[in-house]
Parts: C-alpha cells; sequence; structure tokens
C-alpha cells in the first residue's frame, strides 16, 4: 500500500465514521487510487460544514508533505 493510499484510506474512514448505516469503505479495496480519490469526493460533498472543514485541512497537509518529499 502506498503511502498515498493509506492517507486515502483514512480519510475514507473518517468519513465512514459519520454513515454509521452505511458502508462505503468495504468495496473501496478494489477501487484503483483515481476510483477511490472520486469516491472519497461523493461522500465528503455530503458532510457538514465542520467535517469539511477537518477534511480539507487533512489534505492540504498531504498535499504539503508529499510536496516536500519530491
Amino acid at each position: 500500500m502506498t503511502h498515498t493510499r493509506a492517507k486515502l484510506i483514512q480519510l475514507l474512514t473518517f468519513i465512514q465514521n459519520r454513515f454509521p448505516n452505511q458502508d462505503i469503505l468495504t468495496f473501496s479495496g478494489f477501487m484503483d487510487d483515481r476510483e477511490l480519490s472520486v469516491h472519497i469526493i461523493s461522500y465528503a460533498k455530503q458532510l457538514c460544514e465542520a467535517d469539511k472543514i477537518f477534511l480539507v485541512s487533512v489534505m492540504r497537509d498531504m498535499r504539503v508533505q508529499s510536496e516536500k518529499a519530491a
């Protein structure tokens, strides 16, 4: 599992915890990174504003870390 994929799974896990009656994690294992990103975005749109802000800050940190690593 790449570092990026691990972070994407962490983001999806955060989102999953906001949708307790719906399993959005299980079949994500069959997705490539691009499909997983789209899946995350589609559910992130349904989050409350506070959760969206948190998610954006985490994604921003991921981007900064990947740019430093490059």
